[in-house]
């Protein structure tokens, strides 16, 4: 994935670009705003908006350091989880499989146990982002917006 400039403390995009005859051919100017200095200073207080980007993506670096079925020799399909409001991708490293779950609606909801046996996550699995542990024969449940990168116990 692609970070803008501004991504990392939520800064929205900007169409002031428009306006300047220099730049309005320009598209690449929309995620280059200025610089939100006082959003910028809230990027380690995770009880602002931005503070809780910022500890996200610093969460997601993390995890990917760790995760080796991220680097670009692994291979990515998209998988069915049979529930049209979860987006999966299954990456097939010969170091490991991960199996991205992202819940795109503002409701809660359910991947089965039987769909993450059929895609072989049936035993022990990790979230590679909170860290959490689950039995991969058990339903998972994924809160409003919620994301997992999911591995197989090694």
């Amino acid at each position: 994935p692609l970070i803008y400039m501004g991504d990392e403390l939520g800064l929205t995009n900007d169409y002031s670009y428009q306006e300047d005859p220099l730049r309005s051919d320009d598209s690449r100017w929309l995620q280059r705003p200025l610089m939100d200095w006082q959003k910028a200073a809230q990027r380690t207080d995770v009880s602002t908006i931005p503070g809780r980007i910022f500890q996200a993506l610093q969460q997601m670096v993390t995890a990917r350091q760790r995760c080796y079925m991220l680097h670009a020799e692994a291979h990515t399909e998209p998988v069915w989880l049979h529930n049209d409001k979860l987006f999966g991708l299954l990456r097939r490293s010969p170091r490991g499989r991960l199996l991205l779950v992202a819940n795109v609606t503002p409701e809660h909801q359910i991947i089965t146990g039987t769909r993450l046996s059929e895609l072989e996550f049936g035993g022990q699995i990790r979230d590679e982002l909170s860290g959490h542990s689950y039995e991969g024969w058990r339903d998972i449940h994924l809160a409003p917006y919620e994301f997992m990168w999911l591995t197989t116990a090694v």
